[in-house]
């Protein structure tokens, strides 16, 4: 709540908690771009969508970022960091609404398959910060992790087509011994 400061017993606004942050602003332009679907995402963050960012004369993410830390002034060295956190932000709102809709708590047939979206955005801040530190993290720390949580290239494999396509087109390619095929658009 927002308080007058000449009568602090009145209130005079309310925040939402979440969306009401005190901090680093690039963690809120991180957490938006998360939702920011452009042409060439991947079906199924292209079947999730909410906003016409995909269509010709938008902005990229990265166009928003440079044109923001150009009007801001701002400067970074690693806008990895926020582009994952913003995406970890959404898995995690994704993961409560399909929780809720798993529970039925909620109806809507729209929620059913959320549970593919939480891991399509994990599997995307993994090739981010894989991208970002190379392969080598990828491969000594990423991959034994999944592995241990019996993600490998065979389960993958067992997965149906269209999910596959996804998921080989943003692990690594070495993590499946061959070429990963594209996803289809």
């Amino acid at each position: 709540m927002i308080l007058d400061a000449a009568d602090p017993t009145k209130v005079i606004g309310v925040l939402d908690w979440e969306m009401a942050t005190l901090g680093d602003p690039l963690m809120d332009l991180g957490s938006a771009l998360a939702y920011w679907i452009e042409e060439d995402d991947n079906i199924i963050m292209q079947q999730s969508r909410r906003q016409p960012t995909h269509l010709k004369g938008m902005m990229t993410r990265n166009e928003v970022v440079a044109y923001y830390l150009e009007q801001t002034g701002l400067e970074i060295d690693n806008w990895t960091f926020y582009e994952v956190f913003g995406l970890f932000r959404l898995a995690g709102i994704v993961q409560q609404i399909y929780y809720r809709y798993y529970h039925k708590q909620t109806t809507n047939p729209a929620f059913k398959n959320f549970w593919i979206i939480v891991h399509v955005l994990h599997a995307k801040c993994l090739k981010l910060i894989a991208q970002y530190e190379g392969e080598i993290l990828f491969t000594n720390r990423v991959q034994p992790h999944l592995q241990d949580m019996g993600v490998d290239a065979a389960m993958i494999e067992q997965l149906p087509s269209p999910i596959q396509a996804v998921i080989k087109s943003i692990l690594p390619k070495s993590y499946f011994g061959q070429s990963a095929p594209k996803a289809e658009e």
